[in-house]
């Protein structure tokens, strides 16, 4: 089979295989509050507002994806399903790409494989989040990237800086990845010896050139709406920098103290790494990086297999201590997977030959022949897949479920949509039942619930949703149920209350 093929079927299985879960389980599919966001900016764009995409804290590129899909089919949640579901099934035959540039075909395709099915890359699609576009860009900034280096190509760098244009696009935190690879340029051309002037400076003027020509508009447009030079809106890009300027520590700091920023800076940035060693045996399970170890270091390195882990384990380590700067989250580091999955497929293929090499004289030939090489790998990947089963979304227990997902807040939406005009005015301090009841919102302004009784007779508000979900994250909301209640210019109209804690009820203005 050429690679072509296999490119395409291994596309095709995870395509089959992200579409199969999202069909069985489409009840789990309720966006959380980032990603309803993400879709309503796409759906402005699909609406034809093409400027309105645009917003200081959320990147472009997934909003106008989405956009694209809702342009031919109107639904909230739907299209974002297929860019997750599309971009999902991409990551595997660029998995197989990436590790294929390292080692031999069997280890690419068990990389593949294990892409296929691994649980966490199956919940980043089902949570309909931008994760895996990201990953998309990425993985082919990496496997690009690469191919630079290795043909000394000035074209391949400027498509590795448009890449990474896009990925900035996507997710703000690529920013620190034109820099990372300005480095591996200098480092990878000192090594081979290349000339500074005729190699190093093109290729990273190159890459800067490519990823500028897209990232710059979105900075401009920064700089316009936020009075400042930044790379996003989002406060996450600045909160470790925010734990420093707010903690105690800080008090009677002379602005020009530099030592004092620094220590405290060090503090959160090691707790951060404390975090970060929490996260990653939950996203890659510790028995895995066993056979990561058999993989990396089962034979020596030579000179061109040492370049390649390098590159690898620099991106890696970048990923970690970026992050560690900024803010850990699990959903953060699953770029790093497939660099992960071809470390475990070459420890799968050496553990196989191992066992086979070693029992080869020890038993019959009936043996010899099940405890064949493609019959051990066969048996480890299906060894993965069990050991793995337990982290995906559907295996939550069901309290577990209902604390993520909003289930009844997403039905409370539904039946707004069935039963009251699109231009209807609805408050709700939560954002899911007016998403999918497509309406307008009223959100609580103020902490103060007189001011807020006020703003809700003053604009007419037409519904008025309440959730012991939405007041536990807004507790100066406690009284407005009962308030509502026995208001007699409201009626209760819809109320949801057979699971404990997570009852909702929704009153119209008579």
């Amino acid at each position: 089979m050429n690679e072509r093929m296999t490119i395409l079927l291994l596309f095709l299985a995870g395509l089959s295989f992200r579409l199969l879960h999202c069909l069985l389980f489409a009840n789990d599919i309720i966006p959380g509050s980032d990603q309803m966001q993400e879709i309503m900016l796409g759906r402005k764009f699909a609406s034809g507002d093409f400027y309105g995409v645009l917003d200081t804290y959320w990147a472009p590129v997934y909003p106008i994806l989405i956009g694209i899909v809702s342009a031919f089919i109107d639904s909230p949640v739907i299209p974002a399903v297929i860019v997750s579901i599309i971009a999902g099934s991409l990551v595997v035959p660029l998995t197989y790409v990436l590790v294929r540039q390292s080692y031999g075909r069997p280890e690419a395709t068990v990389a593949s494989v294990i892409a296929v099915f691994f649980a966490h890359l199956i919940n980043s699609v089902v949570m309909v989040g931008s994760e895996n576009v990201y990953m998309v860009l990425i993985l082919g900034f990496l496997i690009v990237a690469w191919k630079a280096l290795r043909d000394n190509s000035i074209g391949l760098h400027l498509a590795t800086g448009i890449i990474l244009g896009l990925a900035y696009l996507t997710r703000p935190e690529a920013i620190g990845y034109p820099i990372y690879f300005v480095v591996v340029v200098l480092i990878y051309n000192f090594w081979l010896k290349r000339p500074f002037l005729r190699s190093s400076l093109p290729q990273a003027a190159a890459l800067l050139l490519g990823f500028f020509l897209f990232a710059t508009p979105y900075i401009l447009y920064l700089r316009g709406e936020t009075g400042r030079w930044t790379v996003s809106g989002k406060t996450e890009i600045n909160a470790l920098l925010a734990k420093v300027v707010d903690s105690p520590e800080m008090e009677n700091v002379e602005p020009s103290s530099l030592q004092m920023p620094v220590r405290v800076f060090l503090k959160y940035f090691l707790l951060n790494l404390v975090e970060v060693n929490k996260i990653i045996p939950i996203m890659f399970p510790p028995l895995l990086f066993l056979l990561v170890g058999l993989g990396l270091f089962r034979y020596a390195w030579d000179a061109k297999r040492f370049e390649r882990e390098f590159f690898s384990l620099f991106f890696c380590l970048v990923t970690v201590v970026g992050y560690a700067a900024a803010v850990a989250q699990l959903r953060y580091f699953l770029i790093l997977l497939p660099i992960l999955f071809g470390w475990t497929a070459r420890g799968i293929v050496n553990f196989a030959k191992w066992i086979h090499d070693s029992t080869r004289e020890q038993v019959g030939p009936r043996a010899t022949t099940l405890l064949s090489p493609t019959s051990l790998v066969v048996l480890s990947i299906t060894a993965v897949y069990l050991y793995l089963l337990p982290l995906n979304f559907y295996m939550r227990s069901t309290e577990r479920s209902w604390e993520i997902s909003g289930y009844e807040e997403r039905n409370a939406g539904l039946w707004l949509k069935q039963n009251t005009k699109p231009d209807s005015l609805v408050f709700s301090a939560s954002r899911r039942p007016i998403f999918y009841a497509e309406t307008k919102q009223l959100a609580p302004a103020t902490t103060d619930i007189g001011e807020i009784l006020t703003a809700i007779k003053e604009q007419n508000v037409d519904y008025i949703v309440t959730s012991e979900r939405s007041l536990k994250r807004n507790p100066f909301l406690r009284e407005l149920p009962e308030i509502v209640k026995n208001d007699p210019g409201f009626e209760r109209v819809y109320e949801y209350n057979e699971t404990p804690g997570y009852q909702i009820v929704i009153y119209k203005s008579k």
